[in-house]
């Protein structure tokens, strides 16, 4: 079947994009699970937010928490926005989604990519569900470095001292690695939690090793974490409503890949990561590049080079 664009993903990045290049092209997004469903959470920027995504956001950060083994914390409040909102994840993919559809383009769910081979008249991309023809493939996949679990927690007596708007954005322990003088990137996680409500909370920890860590590893450390520190006294009778996990890419990634009529993005590019980085890029920039592409397949200037040339992120430029 014959597409304008194939792409491989259903995360943040390939819906956001695909609600865009859909007004315009016949696009197929590729998803091995559930397309617009997630295990990950945001928050962003304020002026990343648009009125478009206004309505997918709710409360936000408006303080900074830090802690670590050695007793040092620092304590202090937004200053550059008057909060951070968090993304409302269960609406804002699913929104994408249904935009696509509404456009007269295609999700396609529970469907593994497996390869594709490029001509000089486009890409012929082989899945589990058969091949798709595509001028141009977007590969939205991931590749994946760094490590995330935790949870959306409820606390029934309250916040133990916490406050709505806390983001806890550093805090070791002591005996969460065999040697204390360990430094992160050789095994140590980090703890951080968002505090959503007055009796919601969303916690983790964070491996910062260019390496998977399994799930059933993570999740063990993280139950010990919340239930037997000293200082996570306010986690200790909290009730788990919907656990949160993911794996992202390191900065390390290249930010600008392309191929002839295949480019990247999502993980692959360095926007999508569970917390606020990836998710800020994505709104700031998916528009903009989806507009740039737009341009790239109405000129049929889809090589390497011209593909390459598209700038991935636009960064906010200092006052």
């Amino acid at each position: 079947m014959q597409y304008d664009v194939v792409i491989i993903g259903g995360g943040p990045a390939g819906l956001a994009i695909a609600s865009e290049l859909s007004r315009n092209w016949r696009v197929l997004v590729v998803e091995k699970g559930l397309a617009g469903t997630t295990n990950r959470s945001w928050f962003v920027p304020l002026n990343v937010v648009d009125n478009q995504v206004l309505p997918f956001t709710y409360g936000g950060v408006t303080r900074f928490l830090a802690s670590t083994c050695t007793g040092a914390t620092a304590d202090w409040k937004a200053r550059q926005f008057e909060r951070y909102p968090y993304i409302n994840e269960k609406q804002l993919l699913p929104h994408w989604v249904s935009t696509v559809r509404a456009n007269g383009s295609e999700v396609l769910d529970r469907c593994e990519y497996r390869s594709h081979e490029v001509s000089a008249n486009g890409v012929s991309i082989d899945t589990a569900r058969g091949r798709f023809q595509a001028r141009l493939l977007i590969d939205c996949a991931g590749y994946y470095w760094w490590s995330v679990f935790g949870a959306i927690g409820d606390h029934p007596n309250g916040l133990g001292g916490m406050e709505v708007g806390d983001y806890m954005l550093w805090q070791t322990f002591a005996d969460t690695n065999a040697n204390a003088d360990a430094s992160l990137q050789q095994g140590r996680p980090v703890f951080e939690y968002e505090i959503l409500d007055s009796r919601t909370s969303f916690s983790l920890i964070l491996y910062l090793r260019k390496e998977i860590i399994a799930r059933e590893a993570m999740e063990p450390v993280y139950q010990r974490i919340i239930r037997e520190e000293a200082s996570t006294a306010a986690f200790h009778d909290m009730t788990i409503k919907e656990l949160k996990y993911g794996w992202y890419p390191s900065a390390s990634v290249s930010q600008e890949l392309a191929r002839e009529r295949v480019i990247f993005a999502g993980d692959a590019a360095c926007w999508t990561t569970p917390c606020g980085w990836g998710m800020s890029f994505i709104l700031n920039n998916y528009r903009d590049f989806s507009g740039k592409l737009d341009a790239a397949l109405r000129a049929d200037t889809l090589g390497r080079a011209e593909l390459a040339a598209i700038p991935h992120l636009r960064f906010r430029e200092r006052s």
